[in-house]
């Protein structure tokens, strides 16, 4: 659930628990109260919510079926027969009633760790629904991670729906998602490994990045095309995010920049000691790129195949190159300040041509 659409919600039931009117005092115009009925279809008792009128409900979370523990929960829709998910994003008009929808848990498999008290999921043998729920609870225990590899290449997949308690996402573990447009990243995750998202090209819009994410691994939204930006919840103690990029929190080291972005300059804040490995990854729009003197350290294949890429100038303070920075970079001529290459710096730029246009004793 979005970190917005939970403040309004707070401030909404807030007011209407204080008289079911108007939010300001004087207002003179009375609020409408609606209320949202829960058919959990044999999941158990669920609450009833209130609600002023065109303000969006709380999603109940954490349901597990009491009439059958094999089967899985998959989500909130508008009639019995489980044909319109309900959105909840979208504000509540006038009194409904939400029915639960759930699926054979064949198509998902689940795996006991830590000791048996969570589980683990990953695709199972039977059909996936093109929205995807991950359940929070499985047989009455949490599910705390999905699993590597555990989606791997599953194309079907538009949307995904993860639960809170949630801590892990797996190594590769929604790889080759090629349809998927949308995730929701609950407030309980901990840690996106590598390449998590990697080849998801229809993964889209800004990627919301909550305050308990620790870690994300290498390459965990490698070639997701249609990405445009990075969030970080300003309480996230790891990381920090600036114009659409990731940064760790200080801002010192450089991430990711989006391939999505359709901007063709860019300046790296001056914060930035260090572009980290693929930071840059196959943007294409990127015709320049300029480098603050505070940058020291430029890491291997930080503009892979930045294909557009034309000028890039490398000021004196950086003292440390990995090579190769510009893999693919077919157009890019590079303008150095340093007279020559610093002993510190790759002896190539690219692995495979080795034949670069470079000049010494620049001033940008």
């Amino acid at each position: 659930m979005k970190t917005v659409k939970a403040i309004v919600c707070a401030a909404t039931l807030a007011c209407a628990a204080l008289s079911f009117g108007a939010c300001a005092k004087g207002a003179g115009v009375a609020e409408v109260v609606v209320d949202v009925t829960f058919d959990s279809q044999g999941g158990g008792s669920v609450p009833a919510e209130k609600t002023l009128s065109g303000y969006p409900v709380y999603e109940p979370m954490n349901l597990t079926n009491a009439v059958d523990g094999n089967l899985v929960f998959s989500g909130w829709y508008t009639e019995a027969s489980c044909a319109t998910r309900w959105d909840f994003d979208d504000p509540v008009t006038e009194d409904i009633t939400l029915y639960a929808k759930w699926n054979a848990a064949d198509s998902l498999s689940f795996n006991a760790i830590s000791g048996g008290t969570a589980w683990e999921v990953s695709k199972g043998t039977g059909t996936l629904d093109a929205e995807l729920f991950i359940p929070a609870y499985y047989k009455g225990i949490p599910v705390t991670r999905t699993a590597s590899n555990g989606f791997y290449y599953c194309s079907g997949i538009t949307d995904l729906h993860l639960p809170e308690g949630l801590t892990v996402l797996g190594d590769y573990s929604f790889i080759g998602c090629t349809s998927l447009i949308a995730v929701n990243i609950p407030e309980s995750l901990t840690s996106i490994m590598e390449e998590v998202f990697g080849d998801c090209l229809s993964l889209g819009g800004t990627i919301e990045i909550p305050r308990n994410v620790a870690s994300i691994g290498f390459s965990a939204f490698m070639n997701c095309y249609a990405m445009t930006a990075i969030h970080v919840d300003w309480n996230n103690a790891y990381f920090s995010s600036s114009d659409g990029a990731l940064f760790d929190k200080a801002m010192k080291k450089l991430i990711i920049y989006p391939c999505g972005r359709s901007e063709s300059t860019y300046v790296i804040p001056s914060t930035v000691l260090e572009i980290g490995t693929y930071s840059f990854m196959y943007n294409t729009a990127l015709t320049k790129i300029t480098i603050p003197a505070s940058v020291t350290s430029i890491d291997n294949y930080a503009f892979f195949h930045c294909d557009d890429l034309i000028n890039l100038f490398i000021p004196s303070s950086v003292t440390t190159i990995n090579d190769p920075i510009i893999e693919g970079c077919d157009k890019v001529q590079i303008h150095c300040q340093a007279a020559e290459k610093p002993a510190g710096w790759s002896e190539y730029w690219d692995s495979y041509t080795h034949t670069v246009a470079v000049t010494w004793g620049c001033s940008e």
